[in-house]
């Protein structure tokens, strides 16, 4: 997956730290000087890098599109105007498990056996 977020994130850490750079090269500046242009280069770099996480665009960059609903399922998904809530039955030995886990917020369902691990992802 391509994500729009992400490369906007990387780009204003890493031109953020480029003028973090050229702010403490020229030897003429007083440290205080230096100083105050840090924090407000950290300020700016820090508000785009909040903006940035809420871009929700994104593509998938796959050849045979295997990250990606087909064109029907995305239509019929844009419609829905309720709360989508998927549940996946996983075995707790499965790895795919603690993928769910680390990459999606989930909530058990209550009353279950501590074998029977559902996860219950609201989209």
């Amino acid at each position: 997956m391509f994500s729009l977020s992400l490369v906007v994130g990387v780009l204003a850490a890493i031109l953020g730290f480029a003028a973090l750079a050229a702010m403490w090269l020229p030897m003429g500046a007083t440290v205080r000087i230096k100083l105050v242009r840090s924090l407000i280069c950290l300020v700016a770099t820090c508000l785009v890098m909040v903006a940035a996480t809420q871009i929700r665009w994104s593509a998938d960059a796959t050849e045979d599109r295997r990250n990606s609903f087909s064109l029907a399922d995305q239509q019929a998904l844009a419609q829905l105007s309720d709360q989508l809530t998927v549940t996946v039955h996983l075995a707790p030995e499965d790895p795919r498990y603690a993928d769910l886990r680390t990459s999606c917020g989930f909530r058990r369902e209550a009353g279950r056996h501590s074998d029977q691990r559902p996860a219950t992802i609201p989209i």
